[in-house]
């Protein structure tokens, strides 16, 4: 294995650099070539290189043999070359254009070299370039294109919010005209609560021993129709209540009126289970009230958590509308959602 004339380290056969006249081997690393520029030197041009120390001493060699006595003596013996001072100087002004042409031409050839890998780097620069131009024209189109799409969808985005909002508005309006007409389907109906229940109930003879209690008997003909209807809150422990479907409004009004007026005056002894004949250990309070759909039952229990946080002394349903009043010397104003 060779070693390295300038390093005097061993050289892999793969990176041995050797000089053509004295045989020295070298390291291309240690001559500062580059991978590239190695791999790119042809064989012959390897085979032809000659140190930088065999250089110089070719161009001394050069000047040397132009000055040497047998040369200068047999020219001096040619009086038809140099015959004068004059003529000295030119052979001389020529031996040495042609040295340095020699001089020159190595140069030339190394410089070459380099220049190639320049140029192949160059290539391989403009090429990496013109790629990152195009994927980058490419990006831009790609990113404008997905502005426009974006551009479009916020525009179909705001017409389909406007359309939602037109749409949210008819469903409420719909919603509240439904709510009307099924609380108008209702005008007749009472919601009688907290009956107990039994198994073998008559609710007939309850709904007409309550009307018989606050002193507004009911006749035969008045009383349309009468059911237990099913809990909201399954999880309570309220019984059922009862619809009582009447002959028409007034009556309705008529007997909610006299249970107020019963309870106004029994204030120790409030309608109750035991006023219904139903034996009970304990008396349970019987509520009487105006059959309201469940969209105006939340707006009357929201009332009252209301008036009780706000200290409003009265709430009251008139129509299937929810009123409120805050003390006696108020208006009273009817609650909306």
């Amino acid at each position: 294995m060779s070693i390295c004339r300038k390093c005097k380290k061993q050289i892999k056969a793969t990176d041995v650099k050797g000089c053509s006249k004295c045989a020295a081997t070298y390291h291309y690393q240690c001559l500062d070539i580059s991978p590239e520029n190695f791999a790119k030197e042809s064989k012959a041009y390897k085979c032809s290189w000659k140190c930088t120390e065999c250089k110089s001493i070719d161009r001394r060699g050069d000047i040397s043999d132009t000055l040497s006595p047998s040369a200068t003596s047999s020219h001096a013996g040619d009086s038809s070359d140099i015959s004068n001072i004059a003529d000295l100087k030119s052979y001389f002004d020529r031996s040495l254009e042609e040295a340095l042409s020699r001089q020159r031409k190595d140069i030339i050839r190394d410089f070459a070299a380099d220049s190639a890998d320049t140029r192949a780097k160059l290539q391989e620069l403009t090429t990496s370039i013109q790629y990152m131009s195009d994927r980058y024209d490419q990006l831009q189109e790609a990113l404008e294109q997905k502005s426009k799409d974006c551009e479009e969808l916020r525009s179909e985005n705001k017409e389909l919010r406007s359309d939602l909002g037109i749409l949210q508005a008819q469903v409420e309006d719909l919603g509240s005209k439904l709510n009307q007409f099924e609380q108008l389907s209702r005008d007749n109906n009472l919601e009688i609560q907290c009956v107990p229940e039994h198994s073998a109930e008559n609710l007939k003879s309850v709904i007409n021993q309550l009307a018989g209690t606050v002193g507004h008997p009911l006749r035969e003909h008045e009383i349309l129709n009468y059911h237990r209807v099913a809990k909201i809150n399954k999880d309570t422990k309220r019984p059922k209540s009862i619809i009582v479907k009447l002959s028409s409004p007034l009556i309705r009004d008529s007997l909610l009126a006299a249970v107020k007026t019963f309870n106004r005056t029994h204030q120790s002894d409030k309608l109750n289970s035991a006023h219904l004949g139903l034996a009970d250990k304990d008396k349970q309070p019987i509520y009487v009230c105006e059959h309201l759909t469940p969209t105006n039952k939340q707006l009357h229990a929201a009332a009252r958590k209301a008036a009780k946080d706000k200290n409003f002394q009265f709430v009251w349903v008139r129509n299937g509308r929810v009123f409120m009043r805050k003390d006696p010397a108020s208006k009273s104003f009817v609650v909306k959602d």
